[in-house]
C-alpha cells in the first residue's frame, strides 16, 4: 500500500539537498519500458525519472520531482491497456454537496497557486505505518519551510503549507 502526496513549492529546490537527512538518500533513474509505442506527450513523462528512496525498517520514502501535466483515464489505458478502468460513484455526505462559497473559492485559490508552482516535489510513502506517515508530513513541512510555504496535494485535496510547514486550517 502506498500514500502519495505532491508538494507545490513557490521556490526551485534541488533533490536531495533540499530533503532531510540528504546524505542517506539513494538515487535512482529509470524509464518505464515499452515506450516507442506512446504519443511523445507521454512518453517523455516516464523517460530517464530521477528519483531517490529513504529506506526505514517499517517503511520507505520515494522522492522525484512532480510534473505538472496531467494524465487522463484515456492516457491511462494507452499506457497499460490490460488494466480494466472502471469510473464507480462515490457516496458523498451533505457536507460536500451543500453550497460552500468560501470553500470552493479556497479549493479554487490552492489548485491554482499549485498549477502556478515553480516546482513540485512528488512524495510517495510505501510500506504505510505511522512512523512513515508522520516521516512524510515532517518532510512536507521541511520542503515548505524552504520556500517560506507550500500547497500540499494529497488524497483529501489541496492543503496550504504554512512558512512554519504547518497546515493552515
Amino acid at each position: 500500500m502506498s500514500f502519495d502526496v505532491i508538494v507545490w513549492l513557490g521556490c526551485a529546490v534541488a533533490l536531495p539537498q533540499a530533503l532531510p537527512e540528504a546524505h542517506t538518500w539513494t538515487h535512482y533513474r529509470s524509464s518505464m519500458p515499452n515506450l516507442d509505442g506512446l504519443p511523445p506527450s507521454i512518453a517523455e513523462q516516464f523517460r530517464d525519472i530521477e528519483s531517490w528512496q529513504l529506506v526505514r525498517e517499517s517503511h520507505l520514502i520515494n522522492a522525484s520531482y512532480a510534473s505538472k501535466t496531467r494524465l487522463t483515464f484515456d492516457d491511462l489505458r494507452l499506457i497499460a491497456p490490460s488494466i480494466s478502468v472502471r469510473t464507480v460513484g462515490a457516496p458523498t455526505s451533505s457536507a460536500e454537496t451543500s453550497p460552500d462559497t468560501g470553500g470552493d473559492t479556497r479549493k479554487v485559490e490552492l489548485e491554482a497557486r499549485a498549477r502556478d508552482a515553480k516546482l513540485g516535489v512528488s512524495l510517495v510513502l510505501e510500506g504505510v505505518s505511522d512512523d512513515g506517515v508522520n516521516e512524510l508530513i515532517a518532510m512536507a513541512g521541511h520542503l515548505a519551510r524552504a520556500c517560506g510555504g507550500a500547497v500540499l496535494e494529497a488524497p483529501t485535496g489541496f492543503h496550504e503549507l504554512d512558512t512554519s510547514g504547518q497546515v493552515v486550517e
